[in-house]
Protein backbone atom coordinates (compact mmCIF):
# COMPACT_ATOMS: atom_id res chain seq x y z
CA UNK A 1 0.00 0.00 0.00
CA UNK A 2 1.23 3.44 -0.88
CA UNK A 3 1.57 5.18 2.47
CA UNK A 4 2.13 8.48 0.73
CA UNK A 5 -1.39 8.45 -0.79
CA UNK A 6 -2.86 7.30 2.52
CA UNK A 7 -1.31 10.24 4.37
CA UNK A 8 -2.56 12.64 1.70
CA UNK A 9 -6.10 11.23 2.02
CA UNK A 10 -6.11 11.58 5.79
CA UNK A 11 -4.91 15.18 5.54
CA UNK A 12 -7.65 16.01 3.05
CA UNK A 13 -10.34 14.45 5.27
CA UNK A 14 -9.10 16.40 8.27
CA UNK A 15 -9.28 19.63 6.26
CA UNK A 16 -12.89 18.95 5.15
CA UNK A 17 -13.99 18.22 8.73
CA UNK A 18 -12.36 21.45 9.91
CA UNK A 19 -14.05 23.54 7.21
CA UNK A 20 -17.47 22.03 8.01
CA UNK A 21 -16.96 22.71 11.71
CA UNK A 22 -16.15 26.34 10.94
CA UNK A 23 -19.33 26.60 8.87
CA UNK A 24 -21.34 25.59 11.95
CA UNK A 25 -19.61 28.03 14.30
CA UNK A 26 -21.57 31.21 15.12
CA UNK A 27 -20.22 34.40 13.59
CA UNK A 28 -19.60 37.07 16.23
CA UNK A 29 -21.65 40.18 15.37
CA UNK A 30 -20.92 43.43 17.18
CA UNK A 31 -23.30 45.47 15.03
CA UNK A 32 -25.17 45.25 11.76
CA UNK A 33 -22.26 46.71 9.77
CA UNK A 34 -19.90 43.92 10.77
CA UNK A 35 -22.35 41.14 9.93
CA UNK A 36 -22.48 39.32 6.58
CA UNK A 37 -25.27 40.54 4.26
CA UNK A 38 -27.52 37.57 4.99
CA UNK A 39 -27.16 37.98 8.77
CA UNK A 40 -27.52 41.75 8.50
CA UNK A 41 -30.92 41.23 6.92
CA UNK A 42 -31.96 38.91 9.74
CA UNK A 43 -30.72 41.37 12.35
CA UNK A 44 -32.73 44.18 10.76
CA UNK A 45 -35.94 42.16 10.99
CA UNK A 46 -37.31 42.12 14.54
CA UNK A 47 -38.45 38.80 15.83
CA UNK A 48 -42.20 38.28 15.84
CA UNK A 49 -43.40 38.03 19.43
CA UNK A 50 -45.41 34.93 20.26
CA UNK A 51 -49.14 35.30 20.04
CA UNK A 52 -50.85 35.74 23.35
CA UNK A 53 -54.56 35.14 23.50
CA UNK A 54 -54.84 37.16 26.71
CA UNK A 55 -53.02 40.26 25.43
CA UNK A 56 -54.97 43.47 24.78
CA UNK A 57 -54.01 46.28 22.38
CA UNK A 58 -52.67 49.48 23.95
CA UNK A 59 -55.22 52.24 24.47
CA UNK A 60 -55.34 54.93 21.76
CA UNK A 61 -53.43 58.13 22.36
CA UNK A 62 -56.01 60.59 23.67
CA UNK A 63 -53.69 63.50 22.82
CA UNK A 64 -53.16 62.46 19.19
CA UNK A 65 -54.31 64.54 16.18
CA UNK A 66 -57.90 63.99 15.12
CA UNK A 67 -59.04 63.18 18.66
CA UNK A 68 -61.38 65.14 20.94
CA UNK A 69 -58.21 66.43 22.62
CA UNK A 70 -56.95 68.06 19.43
CA UNK A 71 -60.41 69.45 18.67
CA UNK A 72 -60.56 70.92 22.16
CA UNK A 73 -57.09 72.41 21.78
CA UNK A 74 -58.07 74.18 18.55
CA UNK A 75 -61.22 75.58 20.16
CA UNK A 76 -59.28 76.58 23.30
CA UNK A 77 -56.69 78.53 21.31
CA UNK A 78 -59.51 80.24 19.42
CA UNK A 79 -61.09 81.34 22.71
CA UNK A 80 -64.16 79.12 22.27
CA UNK A 81 -63.96 77.62 25.73
CA UNK A 82 -67.46 76.13 25.98
CA UNK A 83 -66.96 74.30 22.68
CA UNK A 84 -63.54 73.13 23.86
CA UNK A 85 -65.04 71.67 27.01
CA UNK A 86 -67.82 69.94 25.04
CA UNK A 87 -65.16 68.18 22.93
CA UNK A 88 -63.65 66.62 26.06
CA UNK A 89 -66.82 65.51 27.78
CA UNK A 90 -67.27 62.37 25.66
CA UNK A 91 -63.84 60.91 26.52
CA UNK A 92 -63.70 58.03 28.99
CA UNK A 93 -61.88 59.23 32.16
CA UNK A 94 -60.00 55.90 32.27
CA UNK A 95 -58.20 56.78 29.02
CA UNK A 96 -57.25 60.34 29.95
CA UNK A 97 -53.59 61.18 30.42
CA UNK A 98 -51.82 64.10 32.14
CA UNK A 99 -51.93 66.35 29.07
CA UNK A 100 -55.67 65.75 28.73
CA UNK A 101 -56.36 66.75 32.34
CA UNK A 102 -54.08 69.78 32.14
CA UNK A 103 -55.86 71.09 29.04
CA UNK A 104 -59.21 70.49 30.70
CA UNK A 105 -58.08 72.42 33.78
CA UNK A 106 -57.07 75.39 31.60
CA UNK A 107 -60.46 75.34 29.91
CA UNK A 108 -62.25 75.16 33.26
CA UNK A 109 -60.19 78.14 34.47
CA UNK A 110 -61.31 80.20 31.48
CA UNK A 111 -64.90 79.21 32.29
CA UNK A 112 -64.21 80.28 35.91
CA UNK A 113 -65.01 76.78 37.14
CA UNK A 114 -62.00 76.81 39.42
CA UNK A 115 -63.27 74.29 41.94
CA UNK A 116 -63.87 71.72 39.19
CA UNK A 117 -60.41 72.28 37.78
CA UNK A 118 -58.77 71.99 41.19
CA UNK A 119 -60.64 68.75 41.92
CA UNK A 120 -59.63 67.30 38.54
CA UNK A 121 -55.92 68.05 38.95
CA UNK A 122 -55.72 66.89 42.56
CA UNK A 123 -57.39 63.59 41.65
CA UNK A 124 -54.80 63.12 38.91
CA UNK A 125 -51.99 63.91 41.33
CA UNK A 126 -53.32 61.41 43.85
CA UNK A 127 -53.45 58.74 41.15
CA UNK A 128 -49.84 59.41 40.19
CA UNK A 129 -48.69 59.37 43.80
CA UNK A 130 -50.43 56.03 44.39
CA UNK A 131 -48.39 54.66 41.49
CA UNK A 132 -45.28 56.02 43.25
CA UNK A 133 -44.41 58.48 40.51
CA UNK A 134 -41.13 60.34 40.93
CA UNK A 135 -41.44 63.96 42.14
CA UNK A 136 -40.24 65.31 38.78
CA UNK A 137 -43.10 63.45 37.07
CA UNK A 138 -45.58 65.57 39.03
CA UNK A 139 -44.16 68.93 37.94
CA UNK A 140 -46.51 69.54 35.02
CA UNK A 141 -49.58 68.82 37.14
CA UNK A 142 -48.28 71.03 39.95
CA UNK A 143 -47.60 73.79 37.44
CA UNK A 144 -51.16 73.43 36.12
CA UNK A 145 -52.48 73.85 39.68
CA UNK A 146 -50.34 76.96 40.06
CA UNK A 147 -51.73 78.27 36.76
CA UNK A 148 -55.28 77.67 37.96
CA UNK A 149 -54.75 79.67 41.15
CA UNK A 150 -52.82 82.36 39.27
CA UNK A 151 -55.77 82.72 36.90
CA UNK A 152 -58.08 82.85 39.93
CA UNK A 153 -55.79 85.49 41.45
CA UNK A 154 -55.25 83.37 44.54
CA UNK A 155 -51.61 84.40 44.46
CA UNK A 156 -50.45 82.84 47.72
CA UNK A 157 -51.72 79.40 46.69
CA UNK A 158 -50.26 79.73 43.19
CA UNK A 159 -46.87 80.66 44.63
CA UNK A 160 -46.78 77.51 46.78
CA UNK A 161 -47.12 75.20 43.77
CA UNK A 162 -44.67 77.16 41.62
CA UNK A 163 -42.09 77.13 44.42
CA UNK A 164 -42.29 73.33 44.66
CA UNK A 165 -41.75 73.00 40.91
CA UNK A 166 -38.86 75.46 40.95
CA UNK A 167 -36.99 73.16 43.35
CA UNK A 168 -36.98 70.49 40.63
CA UNK A 169 -36.34 73.02 37.86
CA UNK A 170 -34.00 75.68 39.26
CA UNK A 171 -34.04 78.93 37.28
CA UNK A 172 -36.81 77.73 34.98
CA UNK A 173 -37.72 80.97 33.15
CA UNK A 174 -41.46 80.33 32.78
CA UNK A 175 -41.95 79.35 36.43
CA UNK A 176 -39.83 82.32 37.54
CA UNK A 177 -41.99 84.73 35.53
CA UNK A 178 -45.16 83.29 37.06
CA UNK A 179 -43.69 83.73 40.53
CA UNK A 180 -42.93 87.36 39.63
CA UNK A 181 -46.63 87.75 38.85
CA UNK A 182 -47.66 86.20 42.16
CA UNK A 183 -45.38 88.57 44.12
CA UNK A 184 -46.73 91.58 42.25
CA UNK A 185 -50.24 90.31 42.91
CA UNK A 186 -49.45 90.32 46.63
CA UNK A 187 -47.91 93.81 46.29
CA UNK A 188 -44.48 92.48 47.23
CA UNK A 189 -42.58 94.41 44.56
CA UNK A 190 -39.23 93.88 46.27
CA UNK A 191 -39.50 90.07 45.96
CA UNK A 192 -40.78 90.43 42.41
CA UNK A 193 -37.82 92.64 41.46
CA UNK A 194 -35.32 90.22 43.02
CA UNK A 195 -36.74 87.34 40.98
CA UNK A 196 -36.84 89.42 37.81
CA UNK A 197 -33.11 90.15 38.10
CA UNK A 198 -32.38 86.41 37.79
CA UNK A 199 -33.84 86.41 34.28
CA UNK A 200 -31.79 87.15 31.17
CA UNK A 201 -32.97 88.33 27.75
CA UNK A 202 -30.78 85.63 26.20
CA UNK A 203 -29.75 82.28 27.63
CA UNK A 204 -26.05 81.81 26.72
CA UNK A 205 -26.48 78.03 26.75
CA UNK A 206 -29.61 78.09 24.60
CA UNK A 207 -29.53 81.44 22.75
CA UNK A 208 -32.36 80.50 20.40
CA UNK A 209 -34.84 79.35 23.03
CA UNK A 210 -38.16 81.16 22.90
CA UNK A 211 -38.21 82.66 26.39
CA UNK A 212 -39.08 86.37 26.29
CA UNK A 213 -39.77 86.22 30.03
CA UNK A 214 -37.13 88.84 30.82
CA UNK A 215 -39.12 91.53 29.02
CA UNK A 216 -42.46 90.44 30.44
CA UNK A 217 -41.08 90.52 33.99
CA UNK A 218 -39.75 94.04 33.37
CA UNK A 219 -43.07 95.07 31.82
CA UNK A 220 -45.01 93.66 34.79
CA UNK A 221 -42.89 95.62 37.26
CA UNK A 222 -43.16 98.81 35.21
CA UNK A 223 -46.93 98.40 34.87
CA UNK A 224 -47.33 97.79 38.60
CA UNK A 225 -45.57 101.13 39.23
CA UNK A 226 -47.77 102.94 36.73
CA UNK A 227 -45.04 103.28 34.09
CA UNK A 228 -47.28 102.29 31.22
CA UNK A 229 -45.02 103.42 28.36
CA UNK A 230 -42.04 101.49 29.77
CA UNK A 231 -44.21 98.37 29.98
CA UNK A 232 -45.33 98.78 26.37
CA UNK A 233 -41.73 99.28 25.24
CA UNK A 234 -40.61 96.08 26.97
CA UNK A 235 -43.37 94.05 25.34
CA UNK A 236 -42.55 95.55 21.95
CA UNK A 237 -38.91 94.55 22.47
CA UNK A 238 -40.03 90.98 23.21
CA UNK A 239 -42.10 91.03 20.02
CA UNK A 240 -39.09 92.28 18.02
CA UNK A 241 -36.73 89.67 19.41
CA UNK A 242 -39.00 86.62 19.50
CA UNK A 243 -41.79 87.28 17.03
CA UNK A 244 -45.53 87.75 17.31
CA UNK A 245 -46.53 84.10 17.83
CA UNK A 246 -44.23 83.48 20.81
CA UNK A 247 -44.93 86.88 22.36
CA UNK A 248 -48.68 86.40 22.14
CA UNK A 249 -48.45 83.21 24.21
CA UNK A 250 -47.09 85.24 27.12
CA UNK A 251 -49.19 88.30 26.36
CA UNK A 252 -52.43 86.43 27.06
CA UNK A 253 -51.52 85.85 30.72
CA UNK A 254 -50.07 89.35 31.07
CA UNK A 255 -53.21 91.05 29.76
CA UNK A 256 -55.41 88.87 31.95
CA UNK A 257 -54.00 90.67 34.99
CA UNK A 258 -53.17 94.10 33.64
CA UNK A 259 -56.53 94.85 32.08
CA UNK A 260 -58.22 98.17 32.70
CA UNK A 261 -61.36 96.41 33.91
CA UNK A 262 -59.80 94.23 36.59
CA UNK A 263 -56.77 96.21 37.73
CA UNK A 264 -56.52 97.82 41.15
CA UNK A 265 -54.67 101.03 41.96
CA UNK A 266 -51.57 99.50 43.53
CA UNK A 267 -50.32 96.58 41.51
CA UNK A 268 -52.40 96.67 38.36
CA UNK A 269 -53.50 93.11 39.15
CA UNK A 270 -56.88 92.39 40.63
CA UNK A 271 -56.78 90.45 43.92
CA UNK A 272 -58.56 87.19 44.45
CA UNK A 273 -62.28 87.69 44.74
CA UNK A 274 -64.02 86.11 47.76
Amino acid sequence: MNYRWLALGLALATCIVSVRAQDKMPVPVEDDNNAPPEMRAKAATPATPPANANSTPPPPEVSAPGTPYSEAMVAYKAGRYSKAFEALESVDPATQDDNFNILESHILSELKRYDDGEKLLKARLQLKEEKQAKPAELDELLTALGDLFLHKRAFDRAAKFYTVVLKDKPNDPDITLKLVYTHIGENDLHAADQLATTLNPFDPKHPYDDHPVYYFARAALAQSLGHVQEAEDDIQQARTNYGVTVTNRYLKTYLHFFSAVDSDAKSGIAPAKP
